[in-house]
């Protein structure tokens, strides 16, 4: 909703601009209602529409027939680390949806990564084997810039060390009742990690060692296709005045 507010703001009436040279002016299809932020949100609907088909033709292309293709995608669990969206956990009581961005808070705070969860895994699942943690941030992935890239993130990578939180915790009250640490660790963040409860990021972590494909619900952030409406909505136009007009 800020984003169609931003949007209004930004283009509050109707934007065309001749080209130099050329009798053409852009864009070519105007908004039957002179409002180019409808444009640009329609727009950014039909090019929404192109991700899940997207999935789908990847999920086909592996092979996958059955009904998870529809709405989730495969992967290993070393590609967590860089992948936006939810794990998802099928169990008896039903679906678990882990945020991969909870996830890797969690791996920032201990300091480690997916690779030696899965080798250390008897170990690491022992909360007294936590004998520091670090802070950690959103959990979102670090930029793949150089850190001398303008455009680069300071968001560290799931296996670095960043500064240490609590060099000695509180072990005493970190029994074997809480797998993982997972309680200790919603108990260290300042929010609710994203809906992701402690029960279910133990759920996840055992299942992230225990098999070597995962399913994960992906995200789409909104700013994709709203960029993509912009660029179609400043040059052709109206992509639905377009198919009326019958070019389309």
């Amino acid at each position: 909703m800020k984003a169609v507010f931003a949007l209004s703001l930004l283009f509050p009436a109707t934007v065309e601009y001749p080209l130099p040279f050329v009798e053409l002016t852009l864009p070519l299809f105007a908004n039957p209602y002179q409002i180019t932020a409808i444009s640009i949100i329609m727009n950014g609907m039909v090019i929404a529409v192109f991700y899940p088909i997207a999935m789908w033709y990847r999920n086909l292309k592996r092979g996958e027939f059955d009904f998870s293709m529809i709405a989730t995608v495969a992967f290993s669990p070393h590609e967590l680390e860089a992948t936006t969206g939810q794990l998802k956990i099928n169990s008896d009581e039903g679906p678990y949806f882990v945020d991969l961005d909870t996830l890797r808070m969690y791996l920032r705070w201990r300091g480690t990564n997916i690779q030696t969860l899965k080798e250390q895994a008897s170990e690491l699942r022992n909360p007294r084997s936590i004998t520091e943690t670090y802070e950690v941030d959103d959990g979102a992935i670090r930029s793949k810039w150089n850190a001398g890239h303008i455009m680069a993130s300071s968001h560290f990578d799931a296996g670095e060390k960043a500064e240490i939180a609590e060099p000695e915790p509180d072990i005493d009250s970190t029994t074997e009742t809480d797998p993982w640490g997972a309680n200790k660790f919603f108990e260290s963040i300042d929010h609710d990690g994203y809906g992701t409860t402690p029960e279910g990021l133990q759920r996840g972590l055992d299942h992230i060692v225990e098999n070597s494909t995962v399913r994960v619900l992906p995200a789409f952030p909104l700013v994709v296709p709203l960029f993509g409406g912009i660029i179609l909505s400043l040059t052709v136009g109206d992509l639905a005045a377009a198919w009326i007009y019958g070019v389309l």
